[in-house]
């Protein structure tokens, strides 16, 4: 046999040796699912068991309901998980967190008797670290939790007991843990928990004072909000399936800004600067604020939808969202747009009891309340009687009412009339002949405007006590009302 046959031969074994090689390897990859953590709970029993996942403000069943039999779970999945913070729940409730990311393969080893305290993890680093940080947790709350008691406990005693050195104490430990969580994750900074637990942390309360040596809570308040994002990493949408980004969204929105338009489409414009970079994170705060606001209970809400429709919902930022779905939310911006708070409100020319051309225009007070109402809405039946006391008191000082009825009937009307003694402005509109449902927005009834001398729009979506109180009394005097 010739060289270049023996050098042939050699060359085909090593072919078939290598193909062997990476078929033995493939084999081996599908015989483990990409998905296989097994968890050891010594003392653990055995039953029904669940694996629950988090979206958002939403938990989900990850898997459907497993029963075990004896202490090893097995969460085995032919596919891996989305990356996030997941639940293994016990027959009691009881439960163990775990973070899923890239490698799905590990074990978890502890106890019924101290789940979190006694485990120990191998294959995992990021559940390594979570189970290291849930025990430094739990001992700094040992320590400072009697300290945050005794300060109230103080202050429930004596309003102006001295608690200084204990303040001073509390301040110095949630320093020690901040910094702990810093240099902690400093070390892994590539990890998904370093992620997950660096954009939850907050940032450190400074406490300013005003001249008069007090705390000036304001300011306190406006350097808060200000850092409050300093460490989120908006290009991280696994932190989506974890609690920390919802949470720390709706914090920031709900309790950190001011309840006004301004205020609030101030804060939308800083999150949405932040969550451009991403498009899941994008498109879950786009969702999260057209629900909120599309009817909100803040006055002026609607502003807001109407500003994150216009400046973010084009086809160019929202190229993810349906054609249909972004007409339907263009749409129902446009309904809202014509009676915003701040906007001057339109005429409407209806007809009142006598046959008679009614206008909105014709009302001349420092405020005027349109008030929409239909007479057989059981809501409008508690509100009628209501309103129509505090135009008794206010009428002579400076409230009109313009009350157009929504019905068609015009029967019922003259009935509801007479039945309330109602004897403000009372319209009419059976043929839509002003169309009013194109000028003023009413989702449900009754609905309550709110106009000032020059038909601005000063208040909106309001209950006839908060009439009274943000209105009549600030703007027409808080004495004794009229009769």
């Amino acid at each position: 046999m010739g060289r270049d046959q023996r050098s042939k031969r050699r060359m085909v074994k090593q072919s078939i040796l290598l193909s062997c090689l990476i078929a033995g390897l493939a084999l081996a990859q599908t015989d483990t699912p990409p998905c296989h953590v097994e968890v050891t709970i010594d003392g653990f029993q055995g039953g029904k068991c669940k694996f629950i996942g988090v979206y958002g403000d939403q938990s989900f069943m990850a898997l459907p309901a497993f029963t075990v039999s004896g202490p090893t779970i097995v969460v085995t999945k032919d596919e891996a998980f989305p990356s996030g913070l997941y639940s293994l729940v016990l027959p009691e409730e009881q439960g163990l967190q775990i973070l899923l990311d890239v490698d799905q393969q590990f074990s978890i080893h502890t106890s019924l008797d101290d789940l979190t305290g006694a485990a120990t993890v191998t294959g995992s680093l990021d559940n390594k670290l979570l189970y290291e940080n849930l025990a430094y947790e739990a001992s700094y709350q040992e320590t400072v939790d009697p300290v945050f008691e005794k300060i109230n406990e103080l202050r429930k005693a004596d309003a102006n007991a001295d608690v200084s050195e204990l303040q001073a104490q509390r301040n110095t430990l949630v320093a020690k843990r901040h910094s702990h969580i810093y240099q902690f994750c400093a070390q892994h900074p590539e990890s998904f928990f370093s992620s997950y637990k660096l954009s939850g942390q907050n940032p450190l309360l400074e406490y300013p004072k005003m001249a008069n040596g007090e705390l000036d809570i304001e300011e306190q308040t406006r350097r808060y909000r200000e850092g409050y994002w300093d460490n989120f990493d908006f290009t991280d949408a696994r932190l989506l399936r974890t609690p920390v980004f919802h949470n720390k969204l709706d914090r920031y929105i709900k309790k950190l800004t001011p309840r006004n338009v301004e205020a609030v489409i101030e804060s939308v414009d800083k999150v949405m600067a932040g969550v451009k970079a991403n498009d899941e994170l994008f498109s879950y705060v786009t969702s999260y604020l057209c629900l909120g606001y599309s009817k909100s209970t803040m006055m002026g809400g609607e502003s807001v939808y109407v500003h994150v429709v216009d400046k973010y919902m084009t086809n160019e930022l929202a190229f993810s969202v349906p054609r249909e779905e972004l007409q339907k939310l263009r749409q129902r911006a446009n309904k809202l747009r014509p009676s915003l708070l701040g906007k001057t409100a339109q005429n409407i020319k209806c007809i009142d009891p006598d046959g008679n051309d009614l206008a909105l225009y014709d009302l001349k007070a420092p405020i005027v309340a349109l008030y929409m109402y239909n007479v057989d809405c059981e809501h409008c039946q508690e509100i009628t009687p209501e309103l129509n006391d505090i135009y008794l008191r206010w009428k002579d000082r400076g409230l009109e009412v313009y009350a157009l009825c929504l019905n068609i009937d015009v029967d019922p009307w003259f009935d509801y009339i007479e039945q309330e003694g109602l004897t403000w402005h009372n319209a009419i509109d059976p043929r839509y002949e002003s169309r009013h449902h194109l000028k003023y927005n009413v989702d449900i009834t009754p609905e309550l405007y709110v106009l000032d001398a020059d038909h601005k729009i000063i208040g909106v979506n309001l209950k006839p006590s908060q009439l009274e109180e943000w209105f009549l009394e600030k703007r027409l005097g808080a004495g004794p009302p009229g009769p």
